[in-house]
């Protein structure tokens, strides 16, 4: 929510696999949730940001993230 993001940036942040991300980001792109811009470079770049769609759904995705964090005892979710 930081802005655009790089596929490489992304992997590097998340605890999830490639294969995993990858259909992610088509399921947010399908939803129209995040835009996927292709750069025509050597490597190629590829740059996800999120939508107008996507945008509006900030304050809540913020919240969820505040309520986790008070609640949740994720150490108790590594057990699990």
């Amino acid at each position: 929510m930081s802005g655009p993001k790089r596929y490489s940036e992304l992997k590097r942040t998340l605890p999830i696999t490639g294969k995993i991300l990858t259909g992610r980001l088509r399921m947010l792109e399908g939803e129209n949730l995040i835009l996927r811009h292709m750069y025509p470079e050597i490597p190629m770049r590829v740059e996800y940001a999120l939508t107008e769609k996507g945008e509006a759904m900030r304050q809540m995705v913020e919240a969820f993230e505040r309520w986790f964090s008070q609640y949740i005892d994720c150490h108790r979710m590594d057990d699990a």
